[in-house]
């Protein structure tokens, strides 16, 4: 027997021991059978909102976590861009004009072979150069170079 059981129990025995006349036994008994009822509905109905809104609560937390994850797949997918140390280039050899397209492993690589003819391409990043071209003056751009006597 449960421990709310067993208090009922003694309620129902105290009502017993103190009201001797039965009929009002009976109609305090009754009321206080109905008033449990009413309890257990109240009860019932705050457990049922409870579970109602608990699973509101588990469907919006799946929606969040759906959104998490693709933001962190995004966010993956942008540091795999920022921090990629391989490059893939589309290179056409000089040499044959075989077009293929290779890995670079960074902007420090300077060579690569032509898988058709074999031949070194050297690759050029173009690092001590400015925007014109020219890698010993200092013009922004190819309208304002003269200056330096390059060959732009």
């Amino acid at each position: 027997m449960s421990e709310q059981n067993i208090k009922y129990q003694e309620i129902l025995e105290d009502l017993k021991q103190h009201i001797t006349d039965e009929k009002e036994l009976e109609y305090v008994t009754k009321k206080f059978a109905e008033a449990s009822v009413i309890f257990l509905d109240i009860i019932d109905e705050i457990s049922d909102n409870f579970d109602e809104r608990l699973q509101q609560l588990e469907e919006k937390q799946a929606l969040v976590e759906g959104k998490l994850k693709n933001i962190q797949s995004i966010i993956k997918n942008i540091e795999s861009d920022i921090y990629e140390d391989e490059l893939n280039f589309d290179i056409l050899c000089p040499y044959c004009d075989n077009e293929f397209s290779t890995i670079v492993e960074n902007d420090s690589q300077k060579e690569v072979k032509c898988p058709e003819c074999n031949n070194t391409i050297e690759l050029d990043w173009n690092d001590d150069s400015d925007e014109c071209g020219c890698s010993s003056c200092t013009c922004d751009d190819e309208s304002s170079c003269g200056d330096c006597n390059c060959q732009n």
